[in-house]
């Protein structure tokens, strides 16, 4: 196993790819890749949307911000469904999420990409000072 790894990590290094990235890949689940993915694609439109490089800097660096704080936000409601489990409140037995149908959980995707891309988008330069002369 450790030399398969290796053998991959030595392609990877051939082909200019990034080598951690292809090891989280590889070690995350699907559920958790397939959001990085989205993230990924959210930047790639901001970037391919705003034309101004201090302006699309401003705009990333919010959303590395925002980005931040779901992630962390994410691990506090993964705590809480722990505790709820643990503590009896949900069971095996009580359904959790999106039951047998994902059409609800394409929705959901399309209404949280739309209020992180739309608040990112209103962010205007900050008014640049009058130069001394």
């Amino acid at each position: 196993m450790i030399i398969v790894g290796i053998i991959i990590a030595i392609v990877c290094w051939m082909l200019g790819l990034s080598i951690m990235t292809v090891a989280l890949g590889f070690y995350l689940p699907i559920s958790t890749t397939s959001i990085i993915l989205v993230g990924a694609l959210l930047k790639l439109l901001i970037e391919k949307l705003t034309k101004d490089k201090a302006l699309r800097e401003t705009r990333l660096s919010s959303g590395v911000s925002l980005s931040s704080g779901l992630i962390a936000g994410g691990s506090i409601i993964g705590l809480i469904g722990i505790i709820l489990h643990v503590t009896g409140v949900l069971s095996n037995r009580v359904p959790a999420g999106f039951v047998g149908s994902n059409g609800m959980a394409v929705i959901l995707l399309i209404i949280m990409a739309a209020t992180i891309v739309i608040p990112l988008m209103q962010i205007k330069q900050p008014a640049r000072k009058a130069q001394k002369q």
